[in-house]
């Protein structure tokens, strides 16, 4: 990612509540309300090797840091803007996404150590 040195002093950084996960598209959402314009380059690759330094299955703490960003994101630009029916029915979504995935990888690190 190449990012304008105007465009981050604008917009301040990117946002330390952020543990990990999320931290990016804040920061790309942020830019688009302050009206900076995001390029993608077709002709760049880039090779993303998933749970190259994680493992093959997230840990607790990284499941919990996933989710809680992506309801930190929505409660920050989305939630003000809806409905609290709305927004409960996401939160609850979320929630939910959380349990299933802390259930998932549970047991497949199990299955992964028998």
């Amino acid at each position: 990612m190449l990012i304008r040195r105007a465009s981050l002093e604008e917009v301040g950084g990117f946002d330390e509540r952020y543990w990990m996960y999320m931290e990016d598209l804040d920061l790309c959402f942020r830019f688009a309300q302050a009206g900076w314009v995001t390029w993608y380059e077709p002709s760049v690759t880039a090779l993303h090797v998933k749970a190259a330094a994680s493992g093959p299955h997230r840990s607790p703490r990284l499941t919990v840091a996933f989710h809680t960003g992506m309801a930190r994101f929505y409660r920050t630009h989305v939630a003000p803007r809806r409905n609290p029916l709305v927004n409960a029915a996401v939160y609850g979504g979320i929630a939910t996404k959380l349990a299933l995935a802390l259930v998932r990888n549970s047991a497949a690190r199990a299955t992964t150590r028998a």
